[in-house]
């Protein structure tokens, strides 16, 4: 067991468990404050796809923050290449919970609470694996500009939370219809 906390990759795997839980709380969180405003920049506040998408982002940024603070001595890690996979991880989930989510609930025409968990789920891993296989094999980009970029993406969730755009993404699916 403690060949598998020596590894990087395997903090990249483990986020996995640990952000699908965390989604759970997170789903919830901004109804059990009374709707504050602060913690709605960061969890949803309705149920549109695009709030939905904050159950990947904020939880796998904070994770990759922490584990990287915690892990940087302990384990040798390649700060270029874990910053970029974070990218990579956060981008790919928030991509493809709204690309499987439209697939199937448009497209097949299936509306399933136990389904959109399964996509949550089913976009985490395979952004997960995604990343994990750029941190084994690829090459990072310098840690300002990952760290910029994430902060412009934090940018865009919290204005996008409190102005939204008129598009379906940004409304609740029984507001589309």
């Amino acid at each position: 067991m403690k060949k598998f906390f020596n590894k990087t990759t395997n903090w990249i795997i483990l986020m996995v468990p640990i952000v699908f839980l965390m989604s759970f709380v997170l789903h919830f969180i901004y109804e059990w404050t009374g709707n504050n405003k602060i913690i709605g920049a960061f969890a949803p506040i309705d149920e549109s796809i695009w709030e939905h998408t904050k159950l990947t982002m904020f939880p796998l940024f904070i994770l990759y923050i922490i584990f990287y603070a915690i892990l940087r001595k302990k384990i040798d890690i390649d700060k270029e290449k874990w910053f970029t996979c974070m990218l990579i991880n956060v981008i790919l989930s928030v991509i493809l919970i709204p690309l499987l989510y439209y697939l199937v609930r448009y497209g097949l025409g299936i509306e399933s609470l136990i389904l959109n968990i399964v996509i949550l789920l089913m976009s985490l891993v395979i952004s997960t694996l995604i990343a994990r296989h750029f941190y084994i094999y690829g090459k990072g980009i310098n840690v300002t500009i990952s760290l910029c970029l994430m902060a412009f993406i934090v940018f865009i969730y919290i204005l996008f939370t409190y102005s939204k755009c008129n598009l379906p993404i940004f409304y609740e699916p029984r507001q589309i219809n």
